[in-house]
């Protein structure tokens, strides 16, 4: 595989001001209570009380629940495939859209980069969205410029069933438990393999 190159992609540590194409990407709860940490200095860029997701030049992705209590891993990689599929939308529309996201998840969730950048694995070839250097560096370690063989087939010969979009990883059919690469595409019944 390919070495990648992240470093035009780094989320700045602290940003005060964006310019008119950046969007500030932060950790919210799904109530929309921005009291605290990045979700507090959304506001200064366009997140509204009682929204989250995108709004002004700021986009919420939910840590927490409705009662502000941490949201399992899987929950939040609901929220980031989400955001994912917007910025990735927005890419495709050719806006010049810039996503900082920030590390989510790290601050008052109490995750640590270690559990949340394997969640933003899908981001690595959508070149809007930027991340931490803390993610990239997990991400580098655990799915870039990894050097695995992999089976040159299309989904799996089980279902051959092929819906979702491609990427270079190592997936696993969670019906049939078979591991493939996803570079020619893969079906819904496919979760990134955990390394």
């Amino acid at each position: 595989m390919k070495e990648f190159d992240y470093s035009s992609r780094i989320t700045p540590e602290n940003i005060t001001k964006l310019k008119s194409n950046e969007v500030f990407v932060y950790g919210a709860n799904e109530v929309g209570i921005h009291g605290a940490g990045a979700a507090k200095l959304a506001l200064k860029f366009g997140a509204k009380y009682g929204e989250i997701g995108y709004n002004g030049q700021s986009y919420g992705i939910p840590t927490k629940d409705k009662e502000i209590k941490v949201l399992s891993l899987e929950d939040i990689q609901d929220n980031v495939t989400s955001f994912i599929n917007f910025a990735e939308m927005s890419n495709l529309k050719n806006d010049n859209k810039i996503f900082l996201v920030t590390k989510i998840g790290c601050g008052y969730s109490h995750y640590t980069p270690k559990d949340i950048a394997p969640l933003f694995s899908m981001a690595i070839n959508v070149p809007n969205i930027y991340l931490p250097l803390s993610f990239w560096k997990v991400l580098e370690t655990n799915y870039i410029n990894t050097n695995y063989r992999y089976q040159n087939i299309n989904c799996c010969a089980n279902c051959n069933n092929v819906k979702t979009p491609s990427y270079p990883f190592d997936w696993k059919c969670k019906k049939y438990g078979m591991i493939v690469n996803g570079d020619k595409g893969i079906c819904d019944d496919f979760d990134l393999r955990k390394l």
